[in-house]
């Protein structure tokens, strides 16, 4: 059974921009032009929500058609993410 991972990527890039909003922006605009080797990611089993996700939020990787439309709580609410602790 598939199951809910937080995932956090990392990497640092140097952009040219007027001030840190911009330079944000551009970064992440970038981001499919840096190469994939040169992140960083650590896998670990969902236990809480990610900051800026919502539990109506689709999760990456749903990439079997029965499955696209799932929720992040929906995973939840089948057991895909037996780590989580709801808070009170």
């Amino acid at each position: 059974m598939k199951k809910l991972f937080a995932v956090r990527i990392w990497n640092e890039v140097v952009v040219v921009a007027e001030d840190e909003h911009d330079a944000q922006s551009i970064a992440i605009g970038s981001l499919r032009d840096v190469d994939a080797p040169s992140f960083g990611a650590h896998a670990s089993p969902m236990k809480r929500f990610p900051e800026d996700w919502e539990p109506s939020a689709i999760p990456f990787g749903n990439d079997n058609k029965a499955e696209r439309d799932l929720t992040i709580q929906n995973w939840i609410d089948i057991g895909a993410a037996p780590e989580y602790k709801a808070k009170p």
